[in-house]
């Protein structure tokens, strides 16, 4: 399942329940807003990315097709994690060395500045 880009915590398995069970109930109407919602941010968040310099860290042309929360990106020539205090899970633990593996699933200006400082390199 690691392996995959749709693979999602427990917490936040339980926090999705609780926001869909107690808050949305069984409105299916604020059901698909909310999931609209998530959509069109995701897709946001992965259009910022594409803004990434490819000699730090090589994001697809077509990530916005790719599904899930998760993006698998190869580490190009100039990336340096530590430099720009970016935290992601390195590749090689899931037998993908030269990747990295980081979650998309976050407010856009955390996205945004995280391109900037991958971009400061």
């Amino acid at each position: 399942m690691e392996m995959m880009t749709v693979g999602v915590s427990i917490a936040s398995q339980k926090t999705l329940y609780w926001l869909m069970h107690g808050v949305i109930g069984n409105s299916s109407e604020l059901i698909h807003k909310f999931e609209e919602r998530c959509r069109e941010d995701l897709r946001i968040n992965k259009k910022i990315l594409l803004q990434v310099n490819p000699e730090v860290i090589e994001v697809p042309r077509s990530i916005e097709e790719v599904p899930g929360i998760f993006g698998w990106f190869k580490l190009g020539a100039k990336a340096n994690l530590d430099k720009v205090r970016i935290r992601a899970v390195d590749g090689k633990v899931f037998g993908g060395p030269g990747y990295v593996r980081m979650n998309m699933a976050l407010p856009k200006e955390i996205v945004q500045e995280v391109v900037e400082r991958l971009n400061s390199l």
